[in-house]
């Protein structure tokens, strides 16, 4: 594919915060060009190959990354107008969650996720906001955002826990059609785990 130089913004470098791949969602590290719609591609410029798509990821704060080829914080978004409005709600909000004792007792506690509707980003989140997204309350986005439950295993035989939660993510991420679920987990299956 060719596009002028002067069409383009090449050679620029992200360490894996600013963009996710559009083929297998993961964070993306490395070089990555922009053409000049903004969009960024994977690779120091055109020619360098396979050229793979990146999509913007979430920050902390719960707002989209901003524009980099402008000073402006907003980013173009293409949302349909009949799911904004006036007042359209928040971001559900990063949670960490803590598991309390009678969950160790009882050997599991439930643990919620989402997953913005149009990219591959998922993050952890409180039982409120998951209970929020599902009944569609208008304190979030919840048109923006699916939410996902699953129960995990935090005490007993520790080679069993780690197979019950690792076989627990993979079939959710087969039977919801999460792409890239497994991920965010970076093979850690024994997250809060005690004996």
């Amino acid at each position: 594919m060719y596009l002028p130089k002067s069409q383009i913004v090449e050679n620029k470098y992200t360490n894996g915060q600013d963009f996710s791949r559009s083929d297998d969602g993961s964070d993306y590290v490395g070089f990555y060009w922009l053409d000049s719609k903004g969009r960024a591609f994977s690779g120091k410029n055109p020619t360098d190959l396979p050229s793979i798509s990146l999509l913007p990821q979430i920050e902390e704060s719960g707002e989209e990354a901003p524009d980099p080829l402008s000073n402006s914080s907003s980013w173009v978004t293409d949302y349909d107008p009949k799911i904004t409005s006036k007042t359209p709600g928040v971001v559900p909000q990063r949670y960490i969650p803590k598991p309390t004792e009678d969950n160790y007792d009882i050997g599991e506690f439930q643990r919620y996720f989402t997953k913005k509707t149009n990219q591959n980003i998922y993050f952890e989140i409180s039982e409120k906001d998951f209970k929020d997204l599902n009944n569609k309350n208008k304190r979030l986005q919840w048109q923006l955002y699916q939410g996902i439950s699953l129960p995990w295993q935090i005490s007993g035989d520790k080679e069993l826990v780690y197979t019950t939660n690792k076989n627990i993510v993979r079939q959710t991420e087969e039977q919801q059609r999460l792409p890239g679920f497994s991920r965010i987990f970076r093979e850690d299956y024994l997250q809060y785990y005690k004996k």
